[in-house]
């Protein structure tokens, strides 16, 4: 599947109808509209824009034959010369021929045109769906991107049910990251089903309507899908496509939250450690080498003063 742009035919017609009647006269005469045929018809010989091959030999032979009259190589150009009268039908039959066979071979293609599914821009949908996650896009695996983009690719080919399969792919791919960071799953231990995330993620507390909307995707829509006999309707793919992107941001976001709070403990520890670091140095400054009766102070304090008591290495001794 590749786009194309309709122009071009029009563009190759303006330049391929005119040498039906190239008049003669000398070289320098049919110089540009020759030039400018033999480029179109190179690319319709190279795939460009559509392959057309029952064309293809057609569109050969007329290159040759204008070829022939203006060489790629400027430096053979005779533009003084006169057009000799066999090489004027060489152009006439080829370009005839040529015409013949594409309206043939077009005629029986198969070209459609994809019209545009509410406010999704037909081209972003079939190659960037991803965008519309906004500024979720890069913080989500790569594996929910691919599986959006696939929906979005679905969604513009009016493949309801695909969408829809990919959709819930999606979606259920972060809801297993999120759950996973929540619960505090091991590395090799898979997250359950979908329903048994959303039942665990609630009994930890997670923002209930994130937890209600999970919910209605769940039973409205992958339940539905598991079914073989089912298929969804444009109109359900869109709304699950939507009420899924608003999903995926909201997990994003509070996958992003959760990560930034479990690094604040660490942060916390750090604190502490200077804390008590300084507090130390500040008291091995007070008790100068005279001070005799304040070191055995200090001696007999930590003797009878167990450290457990002490404030600043409390706050060490925690996670």
């Amino acid at each position: 599947m590749k786009p194309f742009n309709p122009y071009e035919f029009y563009t190759l017609a303006t330049v391929l109808h005119p040498l039906l009647e190239l008049p003669g006269g000398k070289r320098n005469d049919v110089l540009l509209p020759v030039w400018m045929a033999k480029s179109s018809i190179y690319n319709l010989t190279v795939g460009d824009p559509l392959p057309l091959p029952i064309s293809k030999p057609a569109a050969t032979k007329l290159w040759y034959a204008l070829d022939a009259i203006v060489p790629n190589d400027a430096t053979k150009w005779q533009l003084d010369e006169d057009l000799l009268q066999w090489q004027l039908a060489n152009i006439h039959s080829a370009a005839k021929e040529l015409e013949t066979v594409l309206s043939a071979e077009l005629q029986g293609s198969t070209v459609y045109y994809v019209s545009q599914q509410l406010i999704y821009n037909t081209g972003d949908l079939i190659d960037r769906a991803e965008n519309a996650l906004g500024s979720a896009v890069d913080k989500v695996s790569p594996e929910v991107r691919k599986d959006f983009n696939a929906a979005g690719r679905a969604l513009a080919f009016e493949l309801a049910t695909g969408s829809g399969f990919h959709t819930m792919r999606a979606t259920e791919s972060i809801l297993r990251d999120y759950h996973r960071l929540v619960i505090a799953l091991p590395g090799r231990k898979a997250s359950p089903q979908m329903s048994v995330c959303i039942a665990q993620l609630r009994a930890k507390g997670e923002d209930p309507k994130l937890m209600d909307i999970l919910d209605h995707i769940r039973d409205l829509h992958r339940n539905t899908l598991m079914h073989p006999e089912a298929f969804l309707t444009m109109p359900e793919a869109l709304g699950l496509f939507d009420i899924a992107k608003s999903a995926i941001n909201a997990m994003s976001a509070r996958i992003e939250t959760l990560k930034a709070a479990s690094l604040a403990p660490t942060s916390t520890a750090a604190t502490a450690t200077a804390t008590v670091a300084t507090q130390a140095k500040s008291t091995t400054a007070s008790v100068g080498p005279g001070s005799k009766s304040k070191s055995a102070s200090l001696k007999k304090n930590k003797a009878h003063k167990p450290i457990s008591n002490s404030p600043a290495v409390n706050v060490l001794a925690k996670p």
